[in-house]
């Protein structure tokens, strides 16, 4: 599903941007510090990139070359597999067929074909939320929706968004340097009060950040930090950090200014035509595609930031992987960005920052595969000497894939949290890391008996 969604994403991207910039969208998304860990992973956020992925693929090309019965299939399709693997794949799937309709305007059979396989699809939706939500434990993590409108948890929920913001600034950074030698420059310049706003709403999301990261797999300490008992490795030193971090910070004053200033590309800002419908269906068929692509990343990220401020639902870093490269494709391609304008010093600030994306990204994944591996060679040694596979806390991946029966998570004292799922299995020994705190430091696994009588 990786190769499948990186293939997907480049076709989607070569709707709307040269060879060139569609694989250089990619490449960003791959050698940064997220992708590589979490394509071998156990999670499932690759498989739903890849089905997201076809999803706005078939959006883009139903709208820029025209009606397709089969295209409009596939991509109902691969929008409910999509949801059925993280929900938020239904509102890909439920934005592109209403910009499909709108814009392809079906008549006739095909017509009847857009209706009927958009009911098939949206009973398929329900009868999948319907049989998970019997599923014992089939919430995520065991824990139900809810919805919670305290003013403190609108602060909690909004300091997380303004988190994502800066971890997104970070892995889009060398195509969002570029901006500032480009016409961006010249429209601060000629528009000083909206800059004005622009940066104003800049400084309010870092002040709210407190440039931390969002976390998960982007934090000092590693991808997953890493899911063992114990001490916390150091994969970046504070004054790399630090660094790092202020290079996201930067990145989305520059990405701010692109969608402050490139609004006028919007149909949705058009200020001669204020009919959307209208707008929208006279779009040439190369700028509606363009903007499948551009309300897609703005629903899909809408909605998360409305469940993140109203809900116990959380936001992880690596929900970003499917923003990643959409975004670098459109900043690319805007109409403030382009060859001709982007001068010397942004070109080779564009590429000191890829290779420093690069450097980052293979830090954390040689980090993560190195100690998931060591971690798992250890669980096997300690079987080998005796110990039943089951009641060995080798760390998250070890215990739980030995596990048998239904997954139902009851927290229990002296355990790790990832074996509460389950806790009737007694833990018999537990693998913990040790070692300085500080980068290069040597990492070493022990294992200490229990906590369980066995």
């Amino acid at each position: 599903t990786a190769v499948g969604g990186a293939l997907a994403c480049y076709l989607t991207i070569r709707t709307l941007a040269r060879p060139f910039i569609a694989g250089g969208a990619l490449a960003l998304l791959m050698i940064g510090p997220i992708f590589g860990s979490i394509a071998t992973s156990f999670m499932t956020d690759v498989p739903a990139f890849c089905f997201q992925m076809v999803t706005v693929l078939c959006g883009t090309r139903l709208v820029r070359s025209g009606w397709s019965s089969g295209l409009f299939v596939t991509m109902c399709v691969a929008g409910v597999v999509a949801g059925s693997i993280r929900d938020y794949g239904l509102v890909l799937l439920a934005t592109a067929i209403v910009l499909v309709w709108l814009h392809a305007r079906p008549i006739g059979r095909e017509r009847t074909v857009f209706l009927g396989t958009a009911f098939a699809s949206g009973l398929a939706a329900g009868l999948m939320l319907l049989w998970r939500a019997g599923v014992p434990n089939g919430d995520p993590m065991g824990v139900p929706l809810t919805w919670i409108l305290t003013l403190e948890h609108l602060v909690d929920g909004a300091r997380a968004v303004s988190r994502a913001l800066l971890t997104l600034g970070v892995l889009v950074a060398p195509v969002a340097a570029m901006a500032f030698s480009g016409r961006v420059v010249r429209a601060m310049r000629a528009a000083p009060w909206r800059t004005v706003w622009i940066v104003a709403v800049w400084l309010g999301v870092v002040a709210l950040s407190q440039r931390q990261w969002i976390g998960n797999y982007v934090t000092p300490g590693g991808s997953y930090r890493p899911l063992i008992g114990g001490s916390t490795p150091v994969v970046l030193s504070p004054q790399v950090d630090t660094l790092v971090r202020w290079v996201g910070v930067m990145s989305l004053l520059s990405l701010l200014l692109l969608v402050g200033f490139g609004g006028s590309e919007s149909c949705v800002r058009d200020r001669t035509r204020w009919n959307f419908v209208t707008t929208f269906r006279s779009l040439s068929p190369e700028r509606a595609a363009r903007y499948v692509v551009q309300v897609s990343v703005v629903v899909l990220f809408s909605v998360h930031v409305a469940l993140t401020l109203t809900s116990n639902t959380p936001f992880f870093d690596r929900y970003l992987i499917a923003f990643v490269p959409l975004v670098v494709a459109l900043a690319a391609t805007s109409e403030l960005m382009g060859g001709e304008t982007v001068n010397a010093f942004g070109r080779v600030l564009g590429v000191a920052l890829v290779a420093g994306l690069g450097l980052l990204g293979f830090a954390f994944v040689d980090a993560s595969a190195t100690i998931d591996g060591a971690k798992w060679r250890f669980g096997e040694r300690l079987e080998a000497a005796g110990f039943e596979a089951r009641t060995i806390d080798a760390g998250f991946e070890w215990f739980n894939f030995h596990q048998q029966g239904v997954a139902r998570q009851e927290p229990g004292p002296d355990r790790n949290w990832w074996t509460s799922f389950y806790a009737q299995t007694p833990v018999c020994v537990t693998v913990v890391a040790g070692g300085p705190a500080e980068v290069g430091a040597r990492y070493v696994l022990d294992a200490v008996i229990g906590p369980s009588d066995c």
